[in-house]
Formats: C-alpha cells, structure tokens, sequence
C-alpha cells in the first residue's frame, strides 16, 4: 500500500503534463513504461522519464 501511495505521488505531476491525451492511451503508456522499468535491472530510464517522453511524443505525433 506505501509503495501504491508513493507511485501516485510521483504520477501527480504527469496528470498535468499529459493534458489532452486521452486516459487509454495514457493507460497504455503507464503500462507500457511500467513493464519496461520492471523488466530492466538497470534500468537507465525511471518510469517517471519514460511516461513524460511518451507523452511528448503523443504530442508530437498528433
């Protein structure tokens, strides 16, 4: 449940990034973002980074 709380803490600011994406793309995305960082041991890319540049290419895309 702490971890829950503390990942919605983090999402908190990308709700405003995100803006006009709809919530099943953004669902995707977080999903997405969440089994690459999972999945990776050393993960580089934190799944906040991975979201944010999801989003922007969303963006960018249409």
């Amino acid at each position: 449940m702490v971890l829950f709380v503390a990942f919605m803490l983090l999402m908190a600011p990308l709700a405003s990034f995100s803006g006009d994406v709809p919530a099943s793309v953004m669902t995707q995305i977080e999903e997405s973002c969440n089994e690459s960082v999972a999945s990776d041991d050393q993960a580089t890319n934190s799944e906040e980074n991975c979201i944010a540049e999801a989003v922007e290419a969303y963006h960018q895309a249409h």
